[in-house]
């Protein structure tokens, strides 16, 4: 029994090791890429990316260490303690780091996922990080980027006809601007807000859901609530063949 017990206090230290170390981690990594960004050092910036999108899942870069960046950045840069120029780079460098990430996102036979900003809104990065992870599991991503005109968007969800229509802001005017021309999109499809400007009242102005969460969770929750259909029961072609 003393043994037993001992061995159960053993592993519960180890685990709780691990813990610390599946913590640290990120942080470290974080503070990595804001000394890098910070220097306007693209190469040690793209090497530090280089390491953690080898070391962690795909979630945890996002969910642990872009997206706390990126929202750092943005309260150094509102207490004027980041220019300008050092949120243009960041954001930039990190943007194409996403983008490369999506590539073949439109790929496979999953359900359709259509992502955009509005008109006048001009930060996408949180939206990719969404469209990334969604795309993991099977979705397929058509992304329309930022400052996307209402018409535009229209346009695009009259010939794709998506399963999902995901429009994301900073600003919720960003939303109740065009309260009219979205409503009329839900009429037809399944159209969510997101974003810090996604409120409940331009919800409710618009007759669109909600994406409450952060990014990765977002996309999580959306590919369990829409899952991928399997591919065809190989029994059910060779009936549907002889037929």
């Amino acid at each position: 029994m003393i043994r037993f017990e001992q061995h159960e206090i053993g592993l519960e230290a180890t685990v709780q090791r691990l813990e610390v170390v599946r913590r640290r981690i990120p942080q470290e990594f974080f503070q990595a890429l804001r000394d890098a960004l910070s220097r306007f050092d693209e190469p040690a910036a793209q090497a530090v990316l280089d390491r953690f999108v080898s070391s962690l899942s795909l979630s945890s870069v996002l969910r642990d260490v872009v997206i706390p960046y990126l929202n750092d950045l943005g309260r150094r840069w509102e207490r004027g303690q980041a220019s300008i120029a050092e949120e243009h780079f960041a954001s930039q460098l990190i943007r194409d780091r996403l983008l490369g990430l999506a590539r073949d996102w439109d790929q496979g036979r999953g359900p359709r996922a259509l992502l955009a900003c509005p008109a006048d809104e001009r930060h996408d990065i949180a939206l990719i990080c969404f469209g990334v992870v969604l795309s993991r599991s099977g979705w397929r991503i058509t992304f329309l980027g930022p400052d996307t005109p209402v018409t535009a968007l229209a346009d695009a969800v009259a010939t794709l006809t998506p399963d999902l229509i995901v429009l994301s802001a900073t600003v919720e005017e960003r939303f109740t601007s065009i309260a009219a021309h979205l409503s009329a999109l839900t009429s037809g499809a399944n159209l969510v807000l997101a974003g810090p400007g996604a409120s409940a009242a331009a919800a409710h102005a618009t007759g669109a859901g909600l994406l409450e969460d952060e990014p990765v969770a977002a996309a999580v929750t959306t590919a369990a609530r829409l899952p991928v259909p399997g591919p065809p029961h190989p029994t059910s072609h060779a009936r549907n063949t002889r037929a």
